[in-house]
């Protein structure tokens, strides 16, 4: 595959375009407003003099955040920092070049600007025919990914509902305090040690996994970069260790998110970013405790007492202090196996993404073999 420069493939159109500031965005309107931002769409306007029609389709680039956004439909411009790049040849498949432009490894200067570095890549050049081919297989395969996440999504939507629907606000049943469900063994409501009694330090290459802020990926367990401290170590710090069906508190940052601690956890104690409840078996279920906390019935709770200075922090005392609904056991039974059942399911849908993403990685890899330029 031939490669070509830049400046022979695109032209920098923005200036065609009127920016909208962020303050003049609607969150509802006729027009979209396409700017850098995570979200495809960042907000709206009514002002049709602001859209621009013509040259369809163009390619969004984030000149701060290299984000990239192919748009086929009228639209205007929002914020700074975007660049609007369209085609020289109109022979060219603009989806074609969006792909291969997501493709390639821009280098990152933080919040400066990029536009530059994007200039500098050299651009493949092949027939129309080949173009459409490859774009529309990467365009299935996007697609594929999207359906799969959003089934991912209504699932947690559906999990969500579903404890509404059985539990609602909690109006129906008898409340006793956080400290009144934990069990009654010891350590059973504990915090991660502080200060000096734990630093990367005291980590170690192998031992007892120590559970850190940073195996919590959008309120999941991630095991991707654990860190270690030794048995003696974690036998000083034995009121934090965390064993599974323990609920784990985000103390620090996220302050008030719960999560369950999986039987496929090895054996762990928690850092300081957390606290720690044991559930008591016979008054509530695991699961229910985690949806529970997450709930809006306890979080609503949280929100008074987390204490905001440099960063939020939710102390093991005022947790203490929080009352939750405690429906009959077996109410709570039901819930707990339509969510094993669910994240079963989940599960599926999930490995199915990650083959999905390696799919969509080959694929595009394959169709733009032979380099991606400078």
């Amino acid at each position: 595959m031939k490669f070509e420069l830049f400046e022979n493939i695109f032209k920098d159109s923005t200036s065609n375009f009127t920016k909208v500031k962020k303050e003049d965005y609607q969150n509802v309107g006729i027009f979209p407003i396409i700017d850098q931002g995570q979200a495809f769409i960042g907000g709206y306007t009514d002002d049709e003099n602001l859209v621009v029609t013509e040259n369809l389709p163009v390619i969004i680039f984030g000149d701060h955040t290299k984000i990239f956004k192919y748009v086929d439909f009228p639209f205007t411009i929002g914020a700074d920092g975007v660049k609007v790049l369209t085609l020289k040849n109109k022979k060219d498949n603009a989806l074609f070049y969006y792909y291969f432009l997501k493709s390639i490894k821009i280098v990152d200067k933080g919040y400066s600007r990029h536009f530059k570095y994007l200039k500098e890549k050299k651009l493949p050049v092949a027939d129309y025919s080949d173009q459409l081919h490859i774009a529309n297989i990467l365009s299935k395969a996007e697609s594929l990914i999207a359906q799969r996440k959003e089934s991912i999504r209504l699932l947690d939507e559906f999990l969500k509902s579903t404890f509404w629907e059985l539990f609602g606000n909690g109006q129906n049943f008898e409340w006793e305090l956080i400290e009144e469900v934990a069990s009654k063994e010891k350590y059973a409501l504990s915090s991660g040690p502080f200060g000096s009694n734990l630093t990367s330090q005291h980590y170690t290459d192998t031992g007892v996994t120590i559970l850190r802020g940073t195996n919590i990926t959008s309120g999941k367990l991630d095991l991707s970069n654990i860190k270690y401290i030794s048995e003696e170590k974690a036998i000083e710090l034995k009121r934090s260790e965390v064993k599974p069906n323990d609920v784990v508190i985000i103390a620090v940052g996220s302050s008030g998110k719960a999560l369950l601690i999986p039987p496929t956890l090895p054996r762990a104690t928690m850092s300081q970013n957390f606290n720690k409840i044991t559930p008591d078996k016979s008054k509530v279920e695991p699961i229910f405790l985690e949806y529970c906390i997450n709930s809006n019935i306890v979080q609503s709770q949280f929100r008074k007492k987390i204490t905001d200075t440099v960063r939020t922090f939710l102390s093991l005392t005022s947790i203490k202090e929080i009352k939750i609904p405690v429906p009959p056991l077996e109410l709570q039974t039901q819930f707990a196996q339509i969510v094993e059942k669910t994240e079963v399911l989940k599960t599926q849908y999930q490995q199915s993404l990650q083959e999905l993403e390696n799919l969509y990685g080959s694929l595009s890899q394959k169709a733009f073999r032979g380099g991606v330029g400078n």
